[in-house]
């Protein structure tokens, strides 16, 4: 009798949650012990998955992992930039030394200590031609 009354539509419903319930407890603790990275992994930014370090597209996902070129592509710019301008504008080859120095850390180091290097000559070229442009603006 109780048998046949455990069985019951609604019983039996209530049951099967309590079973799902338990079952999905035990997956995430599966889950969290498969998402514990190791030293030269990282976390996805995207989906979260764990991946070495050293990917440039998640296998996971298929979301590009590494995007500190931009920073040292921008540096390189600058820095032609401020050549260009003469390094009278500041601002240039103030941010080239900057994005050079965060595109470091990027895969592309080459194109960052380009971009610090012609940023600096920049100034370099603002220092030594400042005082001689100005002088020659007083004296007339």
């Amino acid at each position: 009798m109780i048998a046949g009354f455990l069985n019951f539509g609604c019983f039996k419903g209530i049951f099967e949650v309590f079973e799902q319930k338990s079952k999905v407890k035990t997956l995430k603790e599966q889950n969290m012990e498969t998402l514990k990275k190791g030293v030269d992994e990282m976390y996805c930014s995207s989906c979260g998955a764990v991946i070495k370090k050293n990917v440039e597209i998640c296998p996971n996902c298929g979301v590009k992992t590494k995007d500190g070129n931009g920073v040292a592509m921008a540096s390189f710019i600058l820095g032609i930039v401020s050549l260009v301008t003469g390094g009278w504008l500041l601002i240039p080859q103030t941010l080239g030394i900057i994005f050079g120095i965060m595109g470091l850390k990027s895969s592309k180091k080459g194109i960052a200590i380009t971009g610090i290097v012609l940023s600096s000559l920049a100034f370099m070229f603002l220092i030594i031609m400042f005082p001689i442009v100005m002088g020659g603006y007083f004296n007339t």
